[in-house]
C-alpha cells in the first residue's frame, strides 16, 4: 500500500516542479493517517474488555475466597488494576487479608494463597496439629512420598530386657495427610509445578542423599502428636504411603513381633562377639 503511495509522490515529482506543493500535501496527509491509525489501535487496545474477578458481595478479612463469594465481569483493560485475578480458578482457595467490598476488583495482593499468608497453619482442619518427624530415606517410602500424600507411620519398640530383646513394631498413626515434605508445601504453586513438569516422582531422592534423614509434617490429632513425641524418642519411626481414598476406620492391624512372624518363637536373645583373652609374661 505505502509502496504504491510513494511511487504516485515520484511520479508527480518527475512531471512538474510545481507538484512539489502536492507532494507536501500528500506527505502530510499519510503522516496524519499513519498517526490516527496508531491512536485508534491504541484506544481500542485500552478499551478491550478483559474479564475480571470481582467481590459479589463483601468479603471480611480473613475469610476464605470461593465461587460463591466471587463473580467475573468484564472490564476495560485501562480500568483494570494491577495483578488482578482474571479467572475462578486462579481465585479459588485463597484468603482475603484485608477486607474487600463488594464490587471490587480481587487483586492477587488483597487475596492471598492461604499457604503463602499463614504457612502450614492454614492447611489444618480444626483440631488438628502439624507435626514433624525425621525420617532416613529408605524409611519414608524411599524418598518418594509427597506433600498431599496420606500416610501411616509404623513405631518400633523394643520391649524385652537386659537379657533379650522383644521387638514389636505397630501402626501408631494411621491415614494422616502429609502437609510438607522438608520445605516443600502441598498446595503451593511451586510444587505444583514441580509435579507437572517431573511426575508423580518429583520428590524422589537423589543419589548420594539416602544416608540424611528427611523432614516430613503430618496432620494429626493431639494425642497423635504425642504418641509420635514419644516415639521419636523411644523407638524407631517408617512411613507407608497409602491410597488416597481408603479409609483407615476400616482396618484393624495387629502389632507384629518375632512371635507373629516366625510362628511362636520367643524373645531374641542378644547375639554377643565372641572375645579372646590375652595374658602378659613376667
Amino acid at each position: 500500500m505505502w509502496g504504491n503511495r510513494f511511487a504516485a509522490i515520484k511520479a508527480v515529482l518527475e512531471k512538474r516542479p510545481a507538484g512539489v506543493a502536492v507532494v507536501a500535501g500528500l506527505v502530510a496527509a499519510l503522516l496524519a493517517s499513519g498517526y490516527l491509525s496508531r491512536r485508534e489501535a491504541e484506544i481500542l487496545k485500552i478499551a478491550e474488555p478483559m474479564p475480571v474477578v470481582i467481590a459479589a458481595r463483601d468479603i471480611a478479612t480473613g475469610e476464605p475466597i470461593d465461587e460463591e463469594t466471587l463473580s467475573v465481569v468484564s472490564v476495560p483493560m485501562r480500568f483494570v488494576n494491577p495483578g488482578a485475578i482474571s479467572s475462578m480458578s486462579q481465585a479459588r482457595g485463597r484468603v482475603a487479608v484485608v477486607a474487600i467490598a463488594k464490587g471490587s476488583q480481587v487483586t492477587r495482593a488483597v487475596a492471598r494463597a492461604a499457604w503463602e499468608r499463614m504457612g502450614v497453619a492454614s492447611l489444618l482442619p480444626t483440631g488438628m496439629r502439624a507435626f514433624s518427624v525425621a525420617l532416613p530415606a529408605s524409611s519414608a517410602a524411599g524418598g518418594l512420598v509427597s506433600p498431599g500424600d496420606h500416610a501411616d507411620i509404623l513405631a518400633t519398640f523394643d520391649l524385652g530386657d537386659r537379657s533379650s530383646s522383644q521387638m514389636t513394631t505397630l501402626s501408631l498413626v494411621a491415614g494422616a495427610r502429609v502437609l510438607a515434605v522438608e520445605k516443600r508445601v502441598a498446595g503451593s504453586p511451586q510444587e505444583d509445578a514441580k509435579k507437572d513438569s517431573k511426575g508423580i516422582f518429583s520428590g524422589a531422592i537423589g543419589q548420594g542423599q539416602w544416608s540424611r534423614d528427611i523432614s516430613v509434617t503430618l496432620a494429626v490429632s493431639p494425642e497423635d502428636a504425642q504418641a509420635l513425641a514419644f516415639a521419636q524418642q523411644t523407638g524407631a519411626l517408617a512411613l507407608a504411603v497409602r491410597p488416597l481414598d481408603e479409609s483407615p476406620e476400616e482396618e484393624n492391624v495387629t502389632p507384629t513381633t518375632i512371635s507373629s512372624i516366625a510362628e511362636g518363637a520367643g524373645a531374641l536373645s542378644p547375639i554377643r562377639k565372641p572375645f579372646k583373652e590375652y595374658r602378659g609374661t613376667r
